[in-house]
């Protein structure tokens, strides 16, 4: 999984105002691994660019006088050109993703302006990942929290804090240049073993329910591509699966953890297991097999002083009434139980994560009070 993901969301604040401009170095164990720079050329729109290694990702969006998203795109080289329009995502080849109600990008929850509770869809560009929230005001503090009432993000006043969920900064703009911030990643450093796998178990798991979007192309999911309808002659689902995985298996290439998920991606350049997962359904679903990518976290080195759990991604194709797990990374088909702990349907992570996170409680004050530093 792209751990790096989780660094990209603690970025910077900046306040409303014409030509504000701030900038942030991000380093992960010692070395910086990103830039970013945050202006506003108008008082309601912003402008992101983050550098990670060669890579540049920008977003620009426009937001209402509260600080939901009207309308934003967001651009990555070699990934798909996402845009938030006309209550959905959509991608460049127009394969749309519904967005109920008010939008609030996961980027920029520290622009929030309201001080009353409001129901909006939390929405990650970068990954398409969304997710139904509500948004209030705990003091100074922007609190975005699940239906299950866990905290997914926060957005603090004066700058970066360790806390609950997944981190954004505050709304006062930090002064130029800002300080390097460290990040620690989920999974390696900040919570391990037992905290992090009874957090993982309390968020609800996906539904056994299937719907219609899992056997269409979607963002990230392009079964109708002409590659992906190649890569097996269809027959029944776990038949598929099995051919599929060991096709995708030999595209894995684990130090591949910023390339963005696709299948077409996957095909073109190879990827780590959040892109075999998603070349692995959408290959289900050009069979016509209804499938889907699930994130969550793997328990790596059992029974042994390094077992940990880290951020993982794997597809699940639906047959004979039940929903089979498809690891292209190993690969394996099915029994996954004792070694994956999914959290959530779909890509991406750092939405996800933060909801693992918000169960655990990983604020400076518990994670010291329980020696998981």
């Amino acid at each position: 999984m792209r751990l790096l993901g989780a660094l990209l969301l603690p970025l910077l604040g900046a306040c409303d105002g014409a030509n504000i401009q701030s900038t942030r170095t991000i380093f992960f164990r010692g070395e910086p691994v990103a830039s970013v720079v945050e202006s506003t050329p108008t008082p309601r729109e912003v402008k992101r660019v983050t550098r990670l290694n060669d890579d540049v990702i920008t977003l620009t969006a426009s937001l209402d006088a509260d600080g939901f998203a009207i309308a934003a795109v967001s651009d990555r080289p070699g990934a798909r050109h996402i845009e938030l329009r006309a209550g959905a995502i959509v991608d460049d080849v127009g394969h749309r993703l519904p967005v109920a109600g008010r939008v609030l990008l996961v980027e920029l929850v520290h622009r929030v302006r309201t001080t009353s509770r409001s129901a909006a869809t939390l929405v990650d560009l970068t990954s398409a990942e969304t997710l139904a929230v509500t948004v209030e005001r705990r003091g100074p503090e922007v609190v975005v929290v699940d239906q299950a009432g866990h905290v997914v993000v926060r957005a603090l006043p004066q700058g970066l804090r360790v806390g609950p969920g997944v981190f954004a900064e505050g709304d006062a703009a930090p002064l130029l240049p800002s300080a390097p911030t460290e990040i620690a990643v989920p999974g390696t450093s900040t919570l391990k073993g037992k905290a992090l796998a009874g957090a993982a178990k309390q968020v609800p798991p996906p539904t056994t329910a299937t719907r219609p979007d899992q056997s269409a192309p979607g963002i990230f999911f392009e079964s109708d591509d002409a590659g992906v309808k190649g890569l097996i002659s269809c027959g029944s689902g776990l038949a598929d699966a099995v051919g599929i995985a060991e096709r995708v298996h030999a595209l894995v290439d684990a130090t591949k953890v910023d390339e963005p998920p696709s299948a077409r991606g996957m095909l073109k350049h190879g990827g780590d297991c959040d892109g075999a997962a998603a070349l692995v359904t959408a290959a289900l679903r050009s069979c016509g097999h209804p499938a889907r990518a699930l994130v969550g976290y793997k328990l790596v080195a059992p029974g042994t002083a390094e077992a940990r759990l880290v951020p993982h991604a794997v597809a699940e194709v639906y047959s004979d009434g039940v929903w089979t797990k498809v690891d292209a990374t190993v690969p394996v088909i099915g029994s996954l139980d004792d070694v994956f702990l999914p959290v959530a349907e779909g890509l991406g992570g750092t939405l996800t994560m933060g909801r693992v996170l918000g169960v655990a409680g990983a604020g400076e004050a518990l994670v010291d009070a329980a020696g998981l530093r």
